[in-house]
């Protein structure tokens, strides 16, 4: 009996699935999201063991939408950011950040006897092709674990980040010129800058974490291309303790948009500027791309003419390993 019901929760689950794939439209205009949703995860004092920590873990989501509002494709992948600092108050230097995606059975989840996460996360993808945004609500239980069907997929861990970076960027997406056909590819990179700490001044760990999402056409050019960021600082005295309170979500600056402050000073706010790069990688391979920054890391000038004239470095990088995968 038990055999049987298994069976016939698993016809379902493909019922619901092709149902929903059959809705979808493969022609007429698409839309690109890119979303973010990212927290603090523990800001710790150095101890007789250990050095003090700031981390935070942060989840982007691409889709690819039809004129219905319905994903037709998804990448998803996280990051959890991790910087010390010792009990002298020096930032401990930090090169290599590897998303869970990146990682794959590095992660570690298959030596605990779980399916790894990257598959785990694909078969949330999946999960979520042929949905729209109130549909995809519905993908999580009350506990922050998937619903039934998503169990069943094979994605057991929690889902909450998931279907928060998925709903940002369903509520971010934006008319392109992609198709049904194009390849998505979603990128994240992250990178940290350190200062030590004095008997004036505190130091910090700041982390700044890029994203992009792109869409590929078969001769590997941008159809459409998004791109964010999100800057995290910790600061900690000399002696190794932390300064400051660490709870809660963090902002990237797109999701900010006025509240991030340029305006303030008389520039054109970051997410508009990011916008106009986004713009000048369209119909670009992943080469032309990086040869839209100057020897100053800002843009070329058709680049700051049409509109982005902050320093273009994080986003070239992060687009160009999009545009590569």
């Amino acid at each position: 009996m038990k055999k049987i019901s298994s069976l016939l929760l698993v016809v379902l689950m493909i019922i619901s699935v092709v149902v929903s794939i059959y809705f979808i439209k493969a022609d007429g205009t698409f839309k690109l999201g890119l979303g973010v949703y990212s927290a603090y995860k523990s800001a710790t004092d150095v101890t007789d063991s250990a050095n003090g920590v700031g981390s935070y873990v942060t989840t982007a989501a691409a889709v690819l939408l039809d004129e219905d509002g319905r994903v037709i494709k998804c990448e998803i992948d996280t990051a959890e950011v991790v910087g010390e600092f010792t009990a002298e108050g020096k930032f401990v230097s930090k090169t290599e950040f590897n998303t869970k995606g990146e990682l794959k059975e590095n992660y570690g989840m298959s030596k605990i006897g779980k399916t790894e996460w990257y598959k785990q996360a694909d078969a949330f993808e999946k999960q979520v092709v042929g949905k729209t945004a109130k549909d995809i609500a519905s993908l999580m239980a009350n506990d922050g674990r998937g619903n039934a069907d998503v169990m069943a997929a094979g994605c057991t861990i929690y889902v909450t980040d998931f279907v928060k970076a998925v709903d940002a960027a369903i509520s971010n997406a934006k008319t392109s010129e992609s198709t049904a056909d194009d390849i998505l590819r979603l990128a994240l990179i992250t990178s940290l800058k350190g200062t030590d700490a004095t008997d004036k001044a505190a130091g910090a760990l700041e982390f700044e974490t890029t994203f992009a999402a792109v869409t590929l056409d078969s001769d590997s050019k941008i159809t459409a291309c998004a791109n964010d960021c999100l800057a995290v600082k910790f600061s900690f005295d000399k002696d190794g303790k932390i300064s400051g309170e660490y709870v809660g979500e963090v902002k990237s600056k797109a999701t900010l948009k006025e509240d991030y402050g340029m305006s303030a000073a008389g520039k054109t706010e970051w997410y508009k500027q990011a916008a106009a790069f986004d713009a000048a990688c369209v119909g670009k391979t992943s080469a032309e791309v990086a040869g839209l920054m100057g020897t100053d890391y800002k843009g070329v000038e058709a680049v700051q003419s049409a509109g982005c004239t902050i320093y273009v470095s994080g986003m070239v990088q992060v687009i160009t390993k999009a545009a590569k995968q």
